[in-house]
């Protein structure tokens, strides 16, 4: 047999077998689709369709033994394996289609209150924004910046569609659009948004740094704590350091059930899975030097204190040791838009101003009870030397004499 005769050959019957398995592959791929919403694996199809060819090519062989095996069998399977993956193709678009009609049948499900309908615009459409955004159970937190996008985020819905329609509509365009590996939308008749997913799998493992393992902990968490914070997770031995992957600080009436997911070293992940219930405090991120020096006067049992620099207050700070000066502040640079303060004393300077002072709390007090004392005496002093005292003598009685005549 020629080869042009047995390439023909191969086809048509390539095309015989096919045609069947494309059929058989299409209403299997709709039911499937319709049934549970899911598309049959095109792997699936094609190794199907490769036994049928493998049948096909035994059989040609049987029937024609002159036939190049090689050559007919791959003509034979070429064409089974292109008419079958498009006959599943077909029904599965078919069985989604159906699905979909049905989903969108208005006397299915309950539908929107007519309060809500009200408010669509003319088009039909209603806008829905999320109340609560939460995570669905078995999956890592959401990390906070899609969380914050989702809660600002509104989706116009068809208003006449009931509940379930909508609630399917929405579901399918954030798993499609939002890259969301699932998405469970629940929707109340008075238009409240619920909204409860979970990110594809490896997104979060891509933020865990090289040598890290993640672990998500359920634990009280404070309302401020975000991704990237620094954490210690206290665990049975020994108090390990992480970083904050993703926050899920979902409350639920008054029962608060947050769940954080922890960055740690993969050498300390062992004590903590040994830890049947470890607990995180957070770390500070920075210090503040201003914070500590004050710290460090407190601790030793001194007191700050800030005071107007009068010539009373400096004399009796020059007079007494056991309080310093820590900063000045002129009396000029006050009433500035960015005050300066300078460090250091001001023993033997004559300075008028603003001092902050520290020492021990007795003598903090004795310094500035009696510079206070002394400035009293002196305002009243300045007052008695200005007034002015009548004349005596020779001389007064005489003025006396001549204004009384």
């Amino acid at each position: 047999m020629s080869v042009p005769v047995a390439v023909l050959l191969a086809i048509a019957y390539g095309v015989l077998f096919g045609t069947v398995l494309a059929a058989l592959a299409g209403v299997g791929s709709a039911v499937y689709r319709y049934q549970y919403d899911r598309s049959v694996p095109t792997v699936v199809v094609v190794v199907a369709s490769l036994c049928v060819a493998v049948a096909g090519t035994v059989h040609l062989e049987v029937v024609h033994p002159s036939l190049a095996v090689a050559l007919i069998g791959t003509l034979v399977g070429s064409v089974v394996i292109l008419l079958t993956v498009y006959g599943h193709s077909q029904g599965d678009q078919l069985g989604r289609t159906v699905r979909r009609n049905r989903d969108d049948s208005v006397a299915y499900g309950q539908p929107l209150a007519a309060a809500v309908t009200a408010d669509a615009d003319s088009l039909g459409y209603v806008s829905l924004s999320p109340e609560s955004v939460t995570t669905v159970d078995g999956f890592s937190p959401l990390e906070a910046a899609r969380r914050r996008t989702l809660e600002a985020s509104s989706w116009r819905l068809p208003a006449d569609l009931p509940i379930s329609a909508l609630e399917t509509r929405l579901s399918d365009r954030l798993e499609t659009g939002s890259n969301f590996e699932h998405v469970v939308p629940t929707i109340d008749p008075q238009g409240t948004l619920r909204l409860a997913v979970a990110a594809r799998p490896g997104h979060l493992a891509e933020r865990v740094p090289d040598g890290w393992r993640a672990f998500t902990l359920q634990t009280p968490v404070p309302p401020t704590l975000d991704e990237g914070d620094r954490v210690g997770v206290i665990c049975t031995a020994e108090t390990l350091e992480g970083r904050v992957l993703g926050v899920d600080s979902d409350e639920t009436g008054e029962q608060r059930t947050p769940s954080v997911t922890v960055a740690v070293s993969a050498g300390d992940a062992g004590s903590l899975l040994a830890t049947p219930e470890p607990r995180l405090v957070v770390l500070p991120a920075g210090t503040t030097g201003a914070f500590e020096a004050v710290a460090a006067l407190e601790r030793a049992g001194l007191v700050i204190r800030r005071e107007n620099a009068t010539p009373a207050v400096v004399d009796r700070l020059g007079d007494t040791p056991s309080v310093s000066v820590l900063a000045r502040r002129p009396e000029a640079e006050a009433k500035s838009e960015e005050p300066g303060w300078t460090f250091g004393s001001i023993t033997g300077e004559q300075f008028s101003g603003t001092l902050l002072v520290a020492g021990p709390p007795e003598a903090i007090a004795t310094v500035f009870d009696q510079a206070h004392g002394d400035d009293a005496s002196r305002t009243v002093g300045s007052a008695l030397e200005g007034h002015q005292s009548p004349p005596s003598g020779p001389l007064a009685t005489s003025t006396l004499t001549e204004e009384a005549q």
